[in-house]
């Protein structure tokens, strides 16, 4: 049986896209290792960028830093 964790739905939209994580921080101002601790949760964005962040996916900032549960 496959074991669920929890991850960062702004994570979940970007690989649903086949996004990197390099081409969303150039497109928000962010380098990639800052993507990857705000995916992490050792990281928090400002507001703005949390917003720049949502706005990328069409989405709510709750939407884009909800904890959503994937097969692992």
């Amino acid at each position: 049986m496959r074991k669920k964790r929890k991850v960062l739905r702004l994570r979940q939209l970007r690989r649903a896209r086949e996004m990197t994580q390099a081409a969303l921080g150039e497109r928000v101002g962010l380098d990639s290792s800052t993507i990857s601790q705000i995916e992490s949760g050792d990281r928090q964005p400002s507001l703005d960028k949390a917003r720049q962040l949502a706005a990328e996916f069409g989405v709510s900032v709750e939407d884009a830093f909800s904890y959503v549960e994937v097969a692992s």
